[in-house]
């Protein structure tokens, strides 16, 4: 340990196993997934709701996805909006735009409209992918923007639940369900194109890859440029953190999106999903719109975007009091 390292006040702390400092490659997210598929294609890289997405899997989709995207005409340098919550989808869309070098901006499922007409002029969004159950909100505004493309998905689309199962769950509004407009188009359309994406050169350390907008405390948000080398640069360093000097989150470890804090369903979770970590965002409250499959169909909420999140890592134990246990939000 070097003495400048012995001198900051946190390396007596340190865990042993995390390194103290990391090499960032320079690599994109599009590029990270394609290697981790090649290496762990079979391993689970999503779990939502139950049903599960290996790395191959996940990466056949991000291809698809990318050639539709591709095939509306967008490209290196465009903006797509992606509201929804967490999901297979929002994992999807995501990563289709980081392999065509298209920029993300995601906005909050609970914004009301003129907070999504804002972020989506601002941006200079081209499309939004959308979550049919909070389309009420963008729906207003759609026509003074700059959107072309709106493409939406209900909450259950890719979650291989049973004709029967999800008519019952809209019908008896177990499932949040929203109306779209006639010429939207369909999320799992777009993934019944053979995987053929363009191939995009990349600059990690240049080209942005997410617009994030900040909360607007001290004004109107405004959108931090984070480039490729950013967010592989985010990977590495989280990964390192929960996985020693072996980084496995995104480098072929796995990760879950649960109900927030819902204990029974975490611990359900680390049964059926071991060594798979699961992610629990915060919630907004009473907001039924963003919600999962109801407890009683076996499923439970899905998780909307917060202020915050937990990561409970599921064949780990804390550093500190060496049990898993979530905060409360």
């Amino acid at each position: 340990m070097s003495e400048a390292w012995q001198d900051k006040p946190w390396s007596k702390d340190w865990p042993g196993e995390v390194p103290h400092t990391v090499e960032i490659p320079e690599i994109g997210l599009g590029d990270l997934l394609r290697d981790a598929a090649q290496k762990y294609s079979d391993q689970k890289a999503i779990v939502f709701l139950d049903s599960v997405l290996t790395y191959g899997q996940l990466d056949d989709m991000v291809d698809r996805m990318a050639t539709s995207l591709a095939g509306l005409g967008l490209k290196k340098g465009d903006v797509v909006a992606i509201m929804l919550p967490n999901s297979h989808q929002f994992v999807i869309a995501f990563y289709a735009c980081q392999r065509l070098g298209v920029t993300v901006t995601t906005i909050n499922p609970t914004y009301k409209p003129m907070e999504v007409k804002h972020q989506l002029n601002d941006s200079g969004a081209k499309a939004l992918v959308v979550l049919d159950s909070v389309y009420e909100s963008p729906g207003k505004i759609l026509a003074d923007t700059k959107v072309e493309h709106l493409i939406g998905t209900n909450v259950v689309d890719l979650c291989g639940f049973s004709a029967i199962k999800v008519f019952l769950g809209k019908l008896l509004k177990k499932i949040p369900t929203g109306t779209m407009p006639a010429d939207a188009l369909k999320f799992p359309d777009l993934l019944k194109v053979e995987p053929n994406p363009p191939k995009v050169e990349i600059n990690p350390a240049e080209d942005i890859a997410v617009l994030q907008y900040t909360g607007g405390t001290t004004g109107i948000p405004k959108g931090a440029m984070l480039t490729a080398k950013n967010l592989t640069a985010n990977v590495i360093q989280g990964a390192s953190w929960l996985g020693g000097a072996q980084a496995r989150l995104g480098l072929g470890g796995g990760a879950a999106f649960v109900p927030r804090l819902r204990h029974d369903l975490l611990h359900e979770h680390r049964h059926r999903h071991r060594r798979v970590p699961a992610f629990v965002p915060p919630a907004p409250q009473g907001n039924d719109r963003v919600g999962g499959p109801d407890p009683e169909m076996g499923q439970g909420h899905l998780p909307g975007h917060g202020r915050g999140g937990h990561i409970v890592q599921q064949d780990k134990p804390h550093r500190r009091t060496g049990e898993i246990r979530p905060q409360p939000a």
